[in-house]
């Protein structure tokens, strides 16, 4: 049996925004590290809010980092081509019916050559979001190998929802 721990932290809170860190072991062996932008949005009013509870009730660790690099805001200028139209279905979306953040990834890590994720060849992945997508909406999933690994895009109507930077070994 496997005995999986995850550490976690935050490094910066700001009002409604937050770095968080992520360390995952198994069987005490370090697996896996992240490093997440997170805000608290009001899906109601559609923007973003503070915590409903005081900041200073968090210890913070500006200090502590698990990733070597920090989260980025991806080059969208980058060159992709089509890879495929997708129409969000219901399996897609959240408790406020917006697509999972999770299903982005999905759609594009199902559309890589499969020997690059089962030979564990991805040294990193660097995701944005930016437009959230409903039930029903059409995207166009892009893509392109770059000098690094790969770069992909998921686009509605011209507009980009999300963006994936993979570099691999």
């Amino acid at each position: 049996m496997d005995i999986v721990t995850i550490k976690t932290w935050i490094q910066h809170l700001e009002g409604a925004k937050s770095t968080r860190n992520f360390e995952v072991y198994v069987n005490n062996q370090l697996y896996v590290t992240a490093t997440s932008y997170w805000a608290v949005i009001n899906t109601v009013k559609r923007g973003p809010e503070e915590l409903a509870i005081a900041l200073g009730d968090f210890k913070t660790f500006p200090e502590r980092h698990s990733t070597q690099k920090p989260f980025s805001k991806l080059n969208l200028a980058q060159t992709v081509k089509p890879i495929e139209n997708y129409t969000v279905k219901i399996s897609d979306l959240d408790i406020v019916n917006h697509a999972n953040n999770v299903k982005y990834l999905d759609w594009c890590m199902d559309r890589l050559p499969m020997e690059l994720v089962l030979t564990n060849q991805i040294v990193s992945i660097e995701m944005n979001y930016l437009r959230e997508l409903r039930y029903n909406d059409r995207v166009e999933i892009s893509g392109n190998s770059t000098d690094k690994g790969y770069f992909m895009t998921v686009t509605k109507q011209e507009r980009v929802s999300f963006a994936l930077e993979i570099e691999t070994k």
